[in-house]
């Protein structure tokens, strides 16, 4: 998915909800709940336990059903982490605008 294809998709839906849990059988309840509430979007942050295998969890449940995002990342190896295991883009409120580009040149970057 592009990143375009991706922003469109988060305006067109209008919030991106965060999933931040204690456990990774949480999360994915929770991405569960919000899909079938209508929700197509989600974001597991990766203080998540396990947050990357949820992600393959998630992507492998969902295909392409439903966009799912990382969140919370704060270098570049968790970055790709979690774009190999399934999440379309990443986000974080501290990395440098250096280390985006060493995720993936379509990684959408500190929000």
């Amino acid at each position: 998915m592009t990143k375009q294809a991706i922003l469109s998709t988060i305006r067109e839906i209008g919030l991106v909800p965060v999933v931040r849990t204690p456990s990774a059988e949480s999360a994915v309840k929770a991405i569960e709940a919000i899909y079938e509430g209508g929700i197509r979007l989600a974001e597991v942050t990766m203080t998540v336990p396990g947050a990357v295998r949820v992600l393959e969890k998630l992507a492998d449940h969902f295909g392409d059903r439903m966009l799912l995002g990382a969140g919370t990342v704060l270098d570049p190896e968790t970055g790709r982490a979690a774009l190999l295991a399934g999440a379309a883009a990443c986000g974080a409120s501290l990395i440098e605008r250096r280390q985006i580009s060493r995720i993936h040149p379509s990684v959408l970057g500190a929000i």
